[in-house]
């Protein structure tokens, strides 16, 4: 039992490291775009038809700030409708991970887990760094999603999946997650009461 609340807490805290750095990160890939003017388009309701996806994006990142999860829903799926995702795989793949943060903020943990699916399925060969990030913090929250829903065998095979595929990674960011993944595949064992796997 101490174990489990003492991963539950872990989980927790993990889950709200990732949305910061979720919004910070968004904010970077919003800014990173040279000579492109922003629209204010703070009225949710009132975002002028002709909005582009970043102009959405946007609408979702102050939504989300604001706690206002389901707006937020609404301007990412927004984002993915409009966005081309050959073009540009890395806001789409960012939007991805911001829908399904939001749908664990909603507490619907299948929407979630639907969205982090769709980033893996889509970008799980990707040879860009950026995306491959995505991917990996996909595989790590698809674990701890389904470690909170009590599958702990769907838990340990997305932690598996990510320490298979990103081991040799030299990005810093991706070893951080296999150490991660290495981690709380070795706790949930534990929970289990396999100690050699453990």
């Amino acid at each position: 039992k101490e174990r489990a609340e003492k991963l539950a807490t872990e989980a927790s805290a993990a889950l709200n490291k990732i949305e910061r750095d979720l919004i910070e990160e968004s904010k970077r890939i919003i800014t990173s775009n040279k000579g492109e003017t922003g629209k204010d388009l703070s009225k949710h309701n009132k975002s002028p038809t002709r909005a582009s996806a970043k102009d959405w994006f946007k609408v979702g990142l102050s939504a989300f700030e604001k706690n206002e999860y389901d707006e937020a829903l609404k301007a990412w799926a927004k984002v993915l409708q409009l966005l081309d995702q050959k073009e540009e795989p890395e806001l789409y793949a960012v939007t991805l991970m911001n829908q399904g943060i939001t749908h664990g903020r909603l507490a619907k943990p299948d929407d979630e887990l639907n969205s982090y699916e769709a980033l893996i399925e889509q970008f799980k060969d990707s040879s860009n760094e950026e995306i491959q990030i995505q991917v990996a913090k996909a595989m790590i929250n698809q674990g701890i999603a389904y470690g909170q829903q009590g599958k702990p065998d769907e838990e340990l095979s997305s932690y598996a999946t990510l320490i298979e595929q990103f081991k040799s990674s030299a990005n810093e960011e991706i070893q951080i997650k296999v150490a991660k993944a290495m981690i709380n595949q070795g706790i949930t064992y534990g929970q289990q009461g396999k100690l050699d796997n453990e």
